[in-house]
């Protein structure tokens, strides 16, 4: 499934969660599926029972921002429906190939698209000793991130040779984080949202690269919808405030389907406000 059919993965997800669907958590050591009773737990570590529906309503409430959202998500994916316009095209991000010269000539020579996004930034799984964690973060963070680099003209120091010959620029361009602890993951989410300005900070769920597995991050997030739920909210936490939106980009599973409602219900329960499923 495409991003342009996030709108119909969430009506997906919020409809598991109407039918009470129990979650299945996959024991790592194992490989044995169990089931539970109750859906993903908050990134609190709170232990009580909740039903599915109510993890829906509570996601729902908590979604609300309390600012003016950067850019009107809602509005976007409700564009093409019925067959009133034409839906939403994102460019998604892709290490190696997916650079700003990509975005760019895709931009100027092909109709453009509604908003991008930065290949992944990598967030360490700790900090090395002695590390001052402020500067390293916001280092990792914002290094080669820029919010306006489609709407930079020459003089800003873009490349645009006449600025009346392109067309506008779309919305700013989103960002997207890769890593698994979630306490880092919060921390250069907020400076991507507070000082670079980014509409959307993007959780990295998919890539399947076992240098990137094997550090738990990308796609094997997708073996624990615990873990979804958790680095999810991380990234909520840290945009909450600055009108950003949070996002999710996944596959159907890690090496199967079997948990792709659980892990659905927990970046729903997490705070993504948009997801997309990558068959």
């Amino acid at each position: 499934m495409s991003w342009a059919a996030m709108a119909s993965v969430s009506s997906a997800a919020a409809a598991a969660a109407a039918v009470g669907s129990t979650p299945k958590r996959r024991d790592g050591r194992r490989g044995v599926v169990r089931h539970k009773v109750t859906t993903p737990r908050s990134a609190h570590g709170c232990g009580g029972a909740m039903s599915a529906a109510a993890a829906s309503s509570v996601s729902s409430a908590s979604a609300a921002p309390s600012t003016p959202r950067r850019r009107d998500y809602d509005a976007l994916f409700a564009r093409g429906k019925d067959g009133a316009g034409c839906p939403a095209l994102f460019l998604a991000p892709m290490e190696g190939l997916g650079d700003s010269r990509l975005r760019k000539a895709l931009f100027r020579s092909s109709g453009g698209f509604d908003e991008a996004c930065r290949e992944f930034t990598r967030v360490p799984g700790s900090l090395s000793q002695g590390a001052k964690p402020e500067r390293f973060l916001r280092s990792i963070a914002l290094n080669g991130y820029d919010a306006h680099e489609l709407g930079r003209k020459k003089s800003e120091g873009g490349d645009e040779c006449d600025a009346s010959y392109f067309p506008p620029a779309p919305s700013l361009l989103a960002a997207q984080l890769m890593g698994s602890t979630p306490e880092l993951l919060e921390r250069c989410a907020r400076f991507l949202a507070e000082e670079g300005g980014a509409p959307r900070v993007d959780l990295n769920c998919g890539c399947p690269a076992n240098v990137v597995t094997g550090k738990g991050a990308g796609s094997s997030l997708l073996r624990n919808p615990y873990d979804v739920e958790a680095c999810v909210a991380a990234v909520r936490r840290g945009v909450a405030g600055t009108g950003a939106a949070v996002s999710l980009k996944m596959r159907s599973g890690f090496d199967d389907r079997g948990l792709l409602r659980e892990n659905l219900l927990a970046a729903q329960a997490g705070g993504a406000v948009c997801r997309g499923s990558r068959v």
